[in-house]
């Protein structure tokens, strides 16, 4: 069993305080010093009242142990009224003894609480149901106070008011200190069963001793045995008694730790390494840490901080010179990646003009090999001796490598459609017009394919329509676009043209055919194209 120098302490001085109480009422004093005893008990459970406002960090604990010592000290008020400002009032006193129980209840419906808060997080308030036993006890000491009415708590002799001293108890009375002992005892036994995995076995004794002590002198009190001193009244009366008892059970709760307060913080705070030092409100010191060499002083490896406390405030000195090296490696440090940042960032957009340039290059080369035969016959009719008769084949050259161009960088972004292909053909057909052939040009349908059907319908008419430049009068084209196919017809009037290359074929998602039929001067060629899956037959 351990108890803590404070809690040994405050034991000693709880006993010492209530012994001295009964040596105060063993003695005879003038009159208006007849209520010494509850003067002094009253100025003790003051000075308690004022350390618990200090001590008890739980707000609701707080208010509820001050109400306890509310309590008696209304108690200890009612005494001092009826046995010395009111002595030789019958009537007035007899109601100052009503009030006894009011005290009495209220102090015990608030231990009952205080059990229920004890260890129960902030947030989370009482249950309603945890007030019922207040309501009861309200009815309870109403009971007590209109006795004269009924006479069920008390009965007087001759039921005569004024010799209520000589008082015999009823069934109010029994209710009521029932009902007093139930809930004193409902919350000693709950604080007890919520301290058994936080205490042991002897410092839960320490809230028990004040609370079985009061129940022996209360007890002893009912039956006429407790002891008188030098022929006075009781050595305690019963407001003394209830008083030290409860207050003693709550103490001991705060001493074994039951209820959160700051005890010995001062001892804690010298014992303290850090530099700290609390001042008063008028700025001089009271109490300093043992890490306090010296004045407080602030540097740049020292920072003193301030914080308002009741009566003064509190400053301590933190070492920051860890902080600030710790700064200093982060600022370092931050630079570094800024650079290596900003050369990682030039090196990809030195990457990423590269990989353009690359891709740009890649693409351009692949252009001028799909377009290079006519590259190469534009230059071969550049270099003829009469440029004038070669203008409109090459116009018509022309037009196919600007517009295949631009198809294969479309393609190059799968943003080539059939519209695209219908302007190609449109351009191609109208300089095929500067060498001499009527052309036209007819569109129908809507239909969505890849972008290598689409160039390859492009390449495969370029190549009919190179094919006949030197001997068709006529040229009417018929583009067809529909879902399941894309249909190029060529009417053609004029000698047959020389078609090389396969007649039929398989693309990258797409098959195509070519289908020739011609009679004499007039003949039509049909390019049909499919996408994959369908048939171009």
């Amino acid at each position: 069993m351990y108890f803590s120098t404070s809690a040994k302490r405050s034991f000693l001085l709880f006993a010492g305080a209530f012994l001295f109480c009964a040596l105060l009422r063993s003695f005879h004093f003038t009159m208006w010093l007849q209520c010494v005893a509850q003067l002094y008990c009253g100025s003790l459970l003051l000075v308690w009242a004022m350390s618990v406002q200090k001590r008890v960090t739980d707000g609701r604990l707080r208010s509820l142990l001050l109400g306890v010592a509310g309590m008696e000290l209304l108690f200890l008020l009612l005494q001092i009224c009826k046995y010395d400002l009111c002595l030789g009032h019958v009537t007035i006193g007899r109601y100052c003894w009503y009030g006894y129980y009011v005290p009495m209840m209220g102090m015990s419906v608030l231990c009952w609480l205080i059990a229920l808060s004890i260890h129960r997080p902030k947030d989370k308030p009482l249950a309603p149901a945890a007030l019922l036993p207040a309501a009861l006890g309200g009815a309870l000491v109403l009971l007590i106070l209109t006795n004269d009415l009924h006479g069920l708590a008390f009965s007087f002799p001759d039921k005569d008011l004024n010799q209520y001293e000589r008082h015999s108890f009823g069934i109010g009375y029994v209710l009521f200190t029932s009902f007093c002992a139930t809930a004193i005892g409902a919350a000693f036994f709950l604080t007890l069963r919520k301290s058994r995995r936080a205490l042991g076995a002897g410092e839960r004794m320490m809230p028990a001793l004040p609370i079985l002590i009061m129940a022996g002198l209360l007890a002893m009190d009912v039956l006429g045995t407790l002891p008188h001193l030098r022929n006075t009244s009781r050595i305690w009366n019963i407001g003394e008694i209830f008083g030290f008892g409860m207050i003693g059970f709550l103490e001991a709760c705060i001493q074994v730790g039951l209820i959160p307060a700051n005890r010995e913080y001062e001892r804690f705070f010298r014992t303290m390494e850090l530099p700290a030092v609390i001042m008063d409100s008028n700025g001089e010191v009271a109490e300093r840490s043992a890490g306090v060499q010296g004045p407080l002083t602030e540097s740049e490896d020292m920072k003193l901080l301030s914080q308002p406390i009741a009566g003064g405030s509190v400053c301590m000195a933190v070492d920051v010179s860890e902080l600030r090296k710790l700064n200093e490696q982060i600022t370092a440090a931050t630079r570094q990646i800024k650079a290596r940042n900003e050369y990682l960032a030039a090196e990809n957009r030195t990457k990423q003009e590269r990989t353009e340039l690359e891709t740009r290059n890649a693409l351009y080369d692949r252009i001028v090999g799909l377009t290079w035969p006519q590259l190469e016959e534009i230059e071969n009719k550049l270099a003829a001796q009469d440029i004038s008769a070669h203008l409109g084949e090459i116009a018509v050259l022309c037009a196919y490598v600007k517009r295949r161009s631009n198809m294969e960088l479309l393609a190059a972004s799968d943003n080539l459609g059939t519209d695209e292909l219908i302007l190609a053909l449109r351009e191609s057909m109208e300089y095929v017009s500067l060498c001499g052939v009527s052309t036209a040009v007819r569109a129908s349908g809507n239909g969505s394919y890849v972008p290598g059907l689409l160039t390859a319908a492009y390449e495969q008419a370029e190549r009919v329509i190179e094919q006949s430049l030197g001997g068709a009068k006529s040229i009417m084209l018929s583009v067809q676009a529909e879902e399941e196919a894309l249909q190029l017809r060529l009417l053609i009037h004029g000698s047959k043209p020389g078609l090389p290359g396969p007649e039929s074929g398989v693309g990258d998602g797409f098959s195509f055919s070519r289908s020739v039929e011609w009679d004499g001067e007039e003949g039509a060629i049909t390019l049909r194209f499919a996408p994959k899956g369908g048939s171009a037959a």
